[in-house]
């Protein structure tokens, strides 16, 4: 019977029905040292880029209200039981009433608050403290920053436009940040307008979720400085390109917690932190993390083996109305 055999490093013949398989002998005999030195251990330079970011995802729901145009108005919040994020509002207990004025229409204005991307669009902002008040009329509120500036004028300015919208806000304020708690649109129209525009429990609503998923840097603890960097950063989680002149406020901290359990603690980071350090970052993209301090002033001291490690950066100025980091990823640390 005909016999066939291939050779591929292994050689097999095929005679009659049956099929031998045999190692090719001309490879060699193994090196007699296998030893191999250890791996390096991954380095102290950690370069964030798109695909380590973590996800996430945000949606605002605004009602809108027509008042009378160039009419002092009474803005009340008296009825409010809950803020935007189902939590029992405190009435008594915000730090700021604003008023936006904003280059978009009112069916824009939500998704813009969502992915706090007012930009230029925002003409202009004015404020009243809203401690320990229940209404306001537009006439008690100043220009943001000028608590003894010119009162809002609303025969000025308050007007039927269809390409400004007026967005009213009770805020608390973080820094410089405000963080807004419940929101209103308010249209001016010259007719069958109120007197009166009040917030409700139904005024606006807000909801998210969040997934510590992008792919986790890595270091190795015991390095004698850390090196950040996040030029190669495209997009935020918000899914604007990144801007690092919003930015200013950067975090490290550590956590008892997993990643996964986590993503829906993004608002609660710092509290749930073991660690939490931070350095400002205005108009960065790199930063070495041993400048960071903790609330003490305790400098970071470098990554260890054992925690979760997360790495974020917020904006913390009147730029910005969101309470969610503009970036964060994980980063894995293994021994030296």
């Amino acid at each position: 019977m005909r016999t066939a055999c291939v050779l591929f490093g292994l050689l097999a013949c095929n005679s009659d029905d049956t099929l031998t398989i045999t190692r090719d002998t001309d490879e060699g005999e193994p090196p007699e040292d296998t030893d191999l030195p250890p791996p390096e251990p991954p380095g102290a330079d950690l370069y964030v880029v798109d695909d380590n970011d973590y996800t996430l995802s945000t949606s605002w729901t605004i009602a809108t209200t027509e008042v009378i145009d160039a009419f002092d108005i009474v803005i009340d919040w008296n009825a409010l039981t809950v803020d935007a994020w189902g939590v029992p509002f405190p009435v008594l207990d915000t730090d700021k009433l604003v008023l936006m004025q904003i280059l978009a229409s009112a069916d824009e204005v939500p998704e813009r608050i969502a992915q706090d991307d007012l930009g230029n669009d925002l003409l202009g902002m004015w404020e009243a403290d809203s401690d320990n008040e229940a209404f306001l009329n537009v006439s008690d509120l100043r220009p943001l920053g000028e608590p003894t500036g010119e009162p809002f004028d609303p025969a000025d300015f308050l007007f039927e436009n269809d390409g400004i919208s007026w967005l009213a806000a009770l805020t608390v304020v973080n820094g410089e940040q405000y963080d807004i708690l419940q929101a209103l649109i308010i249209v001016p129209v010259e007719l069958g307008g109120s007197s009166k525009a009040s917030f409700t429990d139904t005024s606006s609503s807000a909801t998210w979720s969040a997934a510590i998923d992008g792919t986790p840097l890595l270091t190795a603890e015991g390095w004698d400085q850390y090196y950040l960097n996040w030029q190669g950063l495209m997009n935020d989680a918000f899914g604007r390109h990144y801007d690092e002149t919003r930015i200013n406020h950067l975090f490290l901290a550590s956590f008892d917690e997993d990643p996964a359990a986590l993503g829906s603690e993004i608002l609660e980071l710092q509290s749930l932190a073991t660690g939490w350090w931070t350095m400002d970052i205005a108009n960065e993209d790199e930063g070495l993390p041993e400048i960071a301090h903790d609330e003490d002033g305790g400098t970071f001291q470098g990554f260890t083996v054992g925690p979760t490690w997360l790495v974020g950066t917020y904006c913390t100025t009147v730029d910005c109305f969101t309470r969610f980091p503009a970036w964060l990823v994980e980063v894995d640390v293994v021994p030296q």
